[in-house]
């Protein structure tokens, strides 16, 4: 007996006969004779109540007329406010953060390309003022501070203007980095008896929140 893709060769050599046998026609056909005749041929059933007449449902020009209306009614309650995106763009003040002007400001007077910008900061303390120079994008920090009007590849004087004008160096102070720059600076400065005084005031600081918290609980 030999097999080959679910044919069987039975064969009787002194009988001079082969059989063919198909058994994967034969094994198909006992499935089906195994199952009931409802099960082979069934159809699910619908119930009619379920359908809706095809004249009832609305046409697509009429949905599309509807969310039509509805989006122009939505659209006049919407608010729509401009963004508030830090861009690269000619008057954006740039902090420094790499170099010999680190923590400095500056402003861009004309873009070279989408990695180096030409900044001039010619802030009103002469500590702070930063030459006009070509510096890369990745050593700069957008602020949210922008010269008003201020025109492309302006000097240093024009640029000057535009500083003074928009009160470049009144906002910046106000910030909260330039605060906390300050504050910053300050504890580095001190000398060692005043490291000492801030120790004393920070201990009875915490004494005083402790001792008014012990209040309060005992009074619980």
């Amino acid at each position: 007996m030999m097999a080959k893709r679910g044919i069987f060769f039975c064969g009787q050599k002194h009988a001079g006969h082969i059989e063919i046998r198909d058994t994967r026609r034969q094994r198909s056909t006992r499935q089906r004779q195994r199952q009931p005749p409802s099960t082979l041929y069934s159809t699910p059933s619908v119930d009619s109540e379920h359908l809706l007449p095809l004249r009832a449902c609305p046409s697509p020009r009429l949905i599309r007329s509807n969310c039509l209306q509805d989006f122009f009614a939505m659209s006049q309650e919407i608010d729509i406010k401009p963004s508030t995106w830090k861009l690269v763009e000619v008057g954006r003040v740039v902090l420094i953060r790499r170099g010999p002007y680190a923590d400095k400001l500056a402003a861009i007077s004309e873009i070279i390309d989408h990695k180096r910008v030409l900044v001039d900061g010619p802030s009103g303390d002469e500590e702070k003022v930063v030459p006009r120079q070509s510096i890369p994008l990745a050593h700069v920090t957008l602020t949210s501070l922008c010269l008003e009007k201020c025109p492309r590849r302006a000097r240093t004087g024009a640029m000057r203007k535009a500083w003074e004008k928009s009160g470049i160096d009144a906002k910046w102070a106000q910030t909260g980095y330039a605060k906390k720059k300050e504050q910053q600076d300050r504890r580095r400065n001190l000398t060692d008896f005043e490291r000492f005084k801030v120790m004393r005031l920070r201990k009875q600081a915490r004494f005083a929140v402790q001792k008014s918290l012990s209040k309060v609980r005992a009074a619980s």
